[in-house]
């Protein structure tokens, strides 16, 4: 049976065996198409007249220079030169497809490309190709409708002829006409086209050089890059997979398969919605598999493939059709070169490749670079590190331009502690410092022990510099819940991160969960702290990216006669304050905080002023991360595996690394030395560690730390106190103590955050006892406080009982001070002249104070001696804080039997918990008086039962957690 396109061309000499069809066919084409155009001449015939559009149009049959009639029928592929135009770093066709072969149509010499493929792109991109005389009237005139009101040029109607010209013979003059004139021309000359050449060599030039995407220009390249075969072997599933790469650019089959997979069905439907397929060969081929071929990055293709997509976003789709291209690129040729030979080096003895192999290769391949990797440490020797992959990026800072690019730099992966640097410069920007304490610990650890957090992990107390060049996890949460997830994502954004996913309310989630990002552009955003917080690049206009810069690596395309297309200009701007970059630049150049880590001498010291930060884990991570720069240079590095295999024995040390460190000090050995100016602004004061703030004479470890003025911290260390106590009991000492036995010692004093912390970690903290050695006289019979009692808690408005009588009584009065030995005193109320035998004294307002206090009563007798009594009592206005987990909202349960659920509260409070009451619908069902605070809560009545916890402290102070409401729904 012959097929839909045979029959069309049957048709087509039919009409050409008469002479008066023929003059008849002619003419109605041409009235059909001048009437179709009608109103679109008159709509832009003032700009056709001055344009003289119609008198330049090119001759029709220049079509044929850019398909040769030898051998090699191919346009010529896009090159991409480099940064002097004078090396052709790459050509934009995969080498899977160098043994492409010129496919026909129409026509019986093979190869011949299957009706099925040639049916899918005319159901695809042109319906009525067969009948019309280079374009779809009605539908041009709605397309250029569409433009003039604004509709992207991608998504508009263009025929194959019309597609065909662009790709071709219109000019790169062309290209700068408004997009409603240019697509006039396209049409005139597509229908000049369709005139002087048969359907069947328009289609078969078409085929042979559309690109297919994946440095695949053409059908028989793109059947070997993707299915590893020629196109005369491609069945209609295979080939309408291919139609949609050309009717959808831009989409990955690779990364976005499920979406290739709708497009294929699209044109399958189409094609079997205009006969051209059977119901059944539709179905067949919907379901039929696709075997893509998973191509690695052979000889590196990285940098053609990321070239590419460049193209697409600077000059469209239309424009990445165009054949013979001249791609102008910011690459140092011999740097690139250098760069690939080092990396094949480096993944060469991470697989457990001998040394002396090693240095025999970088000998035979001049490779200079590879002479500065650092040895291998004894124990890498011969292990076969299970590293598969590598890629490299360095850029310049003060332009923005990328040197040199190797391996999938610009795939999204999750950054891990590589995005630590603008999270703290987040937490900067928020008035925090270098000095600023931070908790690295896991998050609501308290004075008590938080249920089922491990309180061996983490440092503790530690200073924003430490904590960000040991990229400590806990800390680095800590420190996104103090600035926020949106003010941080707001400065990623700023510093050119293009992420690909962020994920809400994910303050309690690793930051590579929240973001994913590739090595280019966070090494780019490193440019802000390399320059001073001036970044160089070009205009971002893809999304809501469009205030961010991106890193330039085309500088300029040129079409094959070099007549320029395009030139990208460069653009800076100021993103944040020197003095802000600076900060970030002390820290991470600081080598001494590198040393606790990775000892002395490393890895990361150079000769050379650096900023670096790493990224690996051994054993449980796919990948390592080295980025750092210079003022003149920032070097990118990843190493990993990009499916998620775990690599094996990998540390920061060994991974990345030293990859880096052998490009850093190649690419500066060639360059001045040079450092940073310090910005007036920057501070430099010793503060305590790991406070931050200003040093007492009990502070055990004073460094000098970096602030901009005005950010400087103007309070003393609190962490270190000297506390009294009796060397004999080791409990806090009294007025009552004797001075003999009291010692005077230097404590640690744990914010409460800390304090578990601290205990696990054996680290001595003060007595929280006071002594009970009680003075030798006799108790005074004339004065004595009943209540409140010694060491008691309590606030609020205080009712002093007690008693106040003696022989000759003059007056009373109550007196307090804060701490155990007051150096101050002040009056409650006035002086009493009214003894009293045993009863209320006066009221104690305490609403404004906290903490420990003595409370002193003193009798006064007609002689002026006195009787008094002392005690301590420990003020707590403030109450405490009690949430419960999250509990299901639906429960279903069979009513006769009911079903318990688990209720866990988390209760803290400064002084200390007495019990936590767990209510449902305004009833105690439980109470708790110690860690941890839980219990199972019956539930058997259908509906809605009201959950919450009540907490109380050592004071009486009292706190309600919010209501959860739990519906039980019977079986």
């Amino acid at each position: 049976m012959p097929s839909v396109t045979s029959n069309y061309r049957a048709r087509r000499r039919s009409r050409r065996k008469s002479p008066i069809l023929g003059v008849l066919g002619k003419g109605a084409l041409w009235v059909f198409s001048i009437t179709g155009i009608s109103a679109l001449v008159i709509i832009f015939v003032v700009g056709l007249i001055y344009s003289d559009l119609l008198r330049t149009l090119p001759p029709i049959d220049t079509i044929q220079n850019w398909y040769t009639a030898g051998q090699d029928q191919f346009p010529q592929p896009i090159r991409v030169l480099d940064r002097k135009g004078e090396n052709e770093i790459t050509s934009m066709i995969h080498p899977a497809a160098e043994d492409r072969q010129w496919h026909y149509v129409g026509s019986e010499r093979p190869p011949t490309v299957p009706d099925a493929v040639v049916n899918a792109l005319v159901a695809a991109q042109d319906a009525t190709f067969w009948r019309h005389s280079g374009f779809d009237s009605a539908k041009s005139a709605g397309a250029i409708f569409e433009l003039l009101m604004g509709q992207t040029e991608s998504d508009i109607y263009r025929s194959i002829p019309h597609r065909l010209i662009e790709m071709t013979i219109l000019s790169p003059e062309d290209f700068f006409l408004p997009q409603s004139l240019r697509y006039i021309k396209s049409a005139v000359l597509a229908q000049n086209l369709v005139q002087r050449y048969s359907k069947d060599q328009i289609l078969e030039w078409y085929v042979n050089s559309v690109n297919y995407g994946h440095l695949s220009p053409g059908i028989d390249a793109a059947a070997l890059v993707y299915f590893d075969k020629h196109a005369s072997d491609l069945n209609l599933a295979e080939g309408a997979m291919l139609v949609a790469l050309v009717e959808w650019p831009g989409l990955d089959p690779y990364l976005k398969f499920a979406s290739v997979k709708k497009n294929q069905g699209a044109i399958l439907a189409r094609m079997a919605n205009a006969k051209l397929i059977t119901e059944a060969e539709f179905r067949i081929a919907l379901d039929e598999s696709l075997g893509l071929i998973r191509r690695s990055d052979e000889n590196g293709i990285s940098l053609a493939k990321f070239a590419e997509q460049q193209i697409f976003e600077a000059i469209g789709p239309v424009g990445l059709q165009r054949q013979g291209l001249v791609i102008h690129t910011s690459i140092d040729y011999g740097l690139q070169g250098e760069v690939s030979c080092v990396a094949h080096i480096q993944m060469e003895r991470l697989s457990g490749v001998s040394l002396e192999s090693i240095v025999e290769d970088a000998l035979n391949e001049n490779c200079h670079s590879a002479t500065y990797l650092p040895p291998e440490r004894p124990g890498d020797m011969g292990i076969d590190h299970r590293v598969g992959e590598s890629a490299i990026v360095i850029v310049d800072p003060k332009s923005g331009e990328i040197l040199s690019y190797f391996g999938e730099g610009d795939s999204a992966r999750p950054p891990g502690r590589m995005v630590y640097p603008l999270l703290y410069l987040t937490a900067f920007t928020r008035g925090y410092s270098p000095g600023s304490m931070i908790f690295d610990l896991p998050e609501n650890t308290g004075g008590e022990t938080e249920f089922g957090v491990n309180q061996e992990s983490g440092q503790g107390p530690i200073r924003m510099r430490n904590a960000l060049v040991a990229g400590y996890a806990d800390a680095a949460r800590r420190t996104l819940g103090l600035v926020g997830e949106d003010a941080f994502l707001r400065v990623t954004q700023q510093l050119g991160i293009k992420s690909e996913a962020y994920i809400d309310g994910a303050s309690d989630l690793p930051l590579n969960k929240i973001l994913t990002t590739s090595l280019l552009d966070l090494s780019f955003s490193y440019g802000a702290f390399a320059n001073l917080g001036t970044m160089a690049g070009e205009k971002t206009t893809l999304g809501d990216q469009s205030s961010s810069l991106s890193p330039i690596l085309i500088t300029r395309i040129a079409d094959a006669n070099g007549i320029d297309l395009l030139k990208v200009p460069r653009i800076t701007q100021s993103i944040i304050t020197p003095s802000l970059a600076y900060l970030i630049l002390n820290v991470l150049g600081d080598a001494s905080a590198r040393w606790p880590l990775f000892g002395r001498p490393n890895v990361f010291d150079l000769d050379v002023p650096i900023g670096v930060m790493t990224e690996g884990e051994g054993g449980v991570a796919s990948d390592s991360w080295t980025i750092g720069f210079t003022p003149s240079f920032i070097v990118g590095v990843w190493v990993g595996n990009s499916d998620g295999e775990d690599v094996y024995r990998i540390t920061p040390e060994n991974g990345a690394a030293p990859l880096w460190r052998a490009v850093m000090e190649y690419v500066t050995s060639e360059t001045p030395l040079e450092g940073w100016t310090v910005p007036a602004d920057i501070i430099k004061l010793d503060v305590c560690d790991p406070s931050g703030q200003l040093p007492t004479q009990f502070c055990p470890l004073s460094v000098q730390e970096i602030f901009i003025q005005g950010n400087e911290p103007v309070q003393y260390d609190t962490l270190y106190a000297p506390i009294q106590i009796n060397n004999e009991t080791g409990k806090l000492a009294t007025l009552s103590t004797p001075l003999d036995l009291i010692e005077e010692k230097v404590f640690f004093i744990p914010p409460p955050e800390a304090r578990l912390w601290a205990e696990v970690k054996g680290i001595l903290s003060p007595p929280t006892e006071y002594d009970a050695i009680l003075s030798t006289e006799e108790p005074s019979l004339g004065s004595s406080i009943d209540f409140p009692s010694m060491f008691s808690y309590s606030g609020g408005s205080i009712r002093v009982r007690g008693r106040a009588i003696v022989d000759d009584f003059s007056y009373y009065r109550l007196e307090f001070g804060e701490g155990l030995n007051p150096t101050t005193w002040q009056l409650i109320g006035d002086d009493h002249f009214t003894p009293k035998e045993r009863g209320f004294l006066a009221v104690w307002d305490t609403e404004d104070l906290e903490g420990l206090y003595t409370l002193k009563l003193l009798v006064v007798a007609g002689d002026g001696k006195l009787k008094t009594d002392t005690i301590y009592v420990t003020i707590d206005n403030e109450p405490p804080t009690v949430e419960l987990d999250e509990i299901p909202d639906e429960i279903l349960v069979l009513l006769d039997e009911g079903t318990e659920i688990l209720i866990i509260a988390r209760a803290e409070d400064n002084i200390g918990i007495t019990k936590v009451e767990f209510v449902v619908n305004e009833r105690v069902v439980a109470v708790t008086e110690g860690f941890p605070y839980l219990t199972e809560i019956p539930l058997k009545d259908a509906g809605q039962n009201e959950v919450y916890a009540r907490a109380y402290d050592l004071a009486g102070n009292v706190a309600e957690s919010e209501v959860q409401v739990v519906r039980v729904v019977g079986e």
